[in-house]
């Protein structure tokens, strides 16, 4: 059984993709998996400040930061054997949480790329399935690079216009539990 850990970007502690992420942890959690959810809204977080200390050693994980990215989250990625990123759609694009999230992996960018994390992406938005899609891919060039393998479950679009909607959706609880149970090897 794999490790799963579920990266929340979305700004609202209770909102649509918050809540779909949890409902995957929880659904793993009591099949006995192993699964954590980290809201990155709940987080210290800081933007990368571009000072590449990173690219100097290598991205094996020199960061001139010392946030909650040091301290909670590299460790938590760097023990995990599956990575599902959730975010809503902003733009066509991930939200900020997410994207300073990818941002400050770079110092570990080798590290993440030897590790071939398995992978899924849950977006959720008000707009239409292409705004969603478009998301989707931004997130998957980022995934790309750090060597990441999507899961054929992946990925897992939601239209959700008011807070509350995902919990309506019986179709996207079903997908997500599928999900988390395709990257965690729970049948």
């Amino acid at each position: 059984m794999k490790k799963v850990l579920a990266v929340c970007g979305s700004p609202r502690v209770s909102g649509n993709t918050a809540f779909l992420l949890r409902t995957m942890v929880e659904d793993l959690v009591a099949a006995g998996g192993d699964a954590k959810f980290l809201m990155l809204s709940n987080l210290s977080i800081e933007d990368c400040n571009g000072c590449l200390i990173c690219e100097e050693t290598d991205c094996t994980g020199d960061c001139s930061i010392n946030d909650d990215m040091q301290k909670t989250v590299i460790p938590e990625l760097l023990s995990t054997d599956a990575l599902i990123l959730g975010t809503p759609s902003y733009f066509d694009l991930p939200s900020a949480q997410l994207k300073r999230f990818m941002d400050r992996t770079n110092m570990i960018l080798s590290k993440l790329t030897n590790k071939s994390l398995a992978l899924g992406i849950v977006v959720t938005g008000q707009s239409e399935i292409p705004s969603l899609k478009a998301t989707c891919e931004a997130v998957r060039n980022y995934c790309r690079i750090c060597h990441m393998k999507e899961s054929r479950k992946s990925p897992i679009l939601v239209i959700a216009r008011d807070v509350g909607d995902a919990s309506k959706n019986l179709e996207a609880i079903k997908s997500v539990k599928a999900l988390g149970r395709n990257l965690a090897g729970i049948k």
